[in-house]
This record gives C-alpha cells, structure tokens and sequence, in this order.
C-alpha cells in the first residue's frame, strides 16, 4: 500500500517484498505521483517486521540510492535535423581499426541487412527526396549502366561507345549517410542523437577513373516523419 501525506509518501511493508529492482520502484512511484517527490520517501514499518534501527536505516539508504534515476534530466534539442556521413570502410589501412571504419564481418553483415530488406520490401525505402520507391525502382538504383568509349586493342584501334552494366555488390557500400535529431542535457553534457534515416552510399568508378560517391536511397523507419520530410521538400 502507499500513502500520501504532504511532501512525504508513505509504503508499508507489504509493498516491500514485492520491489526488487530500480525500474520496479520507479514504475510502483510513478503510477502514484508522476516522480515529483521521489527523494522524500518514508517506510512505514508494521509491528510484524521487526528492523532494528542499523537495518531501518540501511535499508532506507539503500532504497533513496534506487531511486536517485527517477529524475530525468531535461533535454535541450540542439537541432532537429543534421545530416553526415561516415566511413564503414578505413580510407586508410594505417588509421586505428574503431576510425572510420566497421570490422569486415560486422560491416558486411550491417549492409547485407540493409540490402537484403530493401530488396525484399521489408524495409520501407525513399529516394533523395523522400518519396516512396517501388521495389523495381529498387531494383533499378542498385544496377549501375556507365557509358565508356572503348578503344580496339588491334588494328585498326578505332574507338566505339559501350554500354557497360554493373550491380551494386556489398563491398560497394562503405559509407552510410545519416539524418539524425540532436539533443543534450547541458547540466551534464549527455548527448544524444536520434536517427530519424540511413542511406547506404556506394564508391563507384566513373568513365575517367575517378572516385563518385553514390547514395542510394533511405531508409526511415518512422512513415510519420518520412510525411513530414516530404511536406518540407
């Protein structure tokens, strides 16, 4: 049972048995007073639990200690959309292996899942601008057509236009491209980011050689926030 008087709450000692843990206390409190006096706590022991006062005290003690976590902190959103990428594969092989970098199987297993659920409808995708792809317009991104000017390696060496078709294979994707919320606690400099979507970028090779950056498409799980994205587009 609790009770209420004043600034204090009071939980007799049938309760007791039953709150084990930190989350039970503060889920217990919560459907009672929404945490607004949880470090003001007194134990109303009845005659049949006889505590001697060292116990009483320890076990109180023991219990505000439980309870310090009921009071979240207040977040201040630093911003509601910020948009980066990251290297999954080391640009360079003499950067720490944590730097821009996932270790090969995790790597490999983070974008065979993101593949494969694309690919198969499970996961709901948008192109850059946030609208909705089908599954063949999927299908379409993840094949790569380049246009080359090929040179016959035997006389007369003339030259003719080619059309050349390449899939985007897992060892393609090494960066993801995330669009995330940003908030902190100030008083403690907790910092928290909250990915609102992920798009897999692709290194490809272009006609002269040179390195392109691809991103394919999103990934926003929330349908809510993917409507909004639109409306701001």
């Amino acid at each position: 049972a609790v009770y209420f008087h004043s600034s204090n709450i009071y939980i007799s000692a049938h309760t007791l048995p039953y709150l084990h843990t930190k989350n039970k206390l503060c889920k217990e409190y919560e459907l009672f007073h929404n945490f607004v006096l949880c470090s003001k706590i007194t134990y109303i022991l009845q005659m049949k639990y006889q505590f001697s006062l060292p116990v009483f005290l320890s076990f109180i003690i023991i219990v505000s200690f439980l309870f310090t976590g009921c009071h979240p902190k207040p977040k201040e959103i630093i911003t509601k959309r910020i948009q980066y990428d990251v290297n999954i594969k080391s640009p360079n092989p003499n950067y720490d292996w944590w730097i821009q970098n996932l270790v090969g199987p995790q790597r490999e297993k983070l974008v065979k899942n993101i593949l494969q659920g694309v690919v198969s409808g499970k996961f709901k995708v948008y192109d850059y601008f946030f609208q909705p792809l089908s599954k063949q317009e999927v299908a379409d991104v993840l094949t790569d057509t380049i246009a080359m000017r090929i040179k016959n390696t035997s006389p007369p060496y003339t030259s003719k236009d080619t059309l050349i078709v390449e899939h985007i294979d897992i060892k393609d994707i090494q960066r993801l491209r995330f669009l995330e919320e940003w908030s902190i606690r100030p008083k403690t400099m907790q910092f928290s980011k909250t990915v609102i979507g992920i798009a897999p970028v692709a290194r490809r090779i272009d006609a002269e050689g040179k390195i392109q950056w691809q991103p394919l498409f999103w990934i926003i799980p929330n349908a809510k926030i993917a409507r909004k994205l639109q409306q701001i587009q």
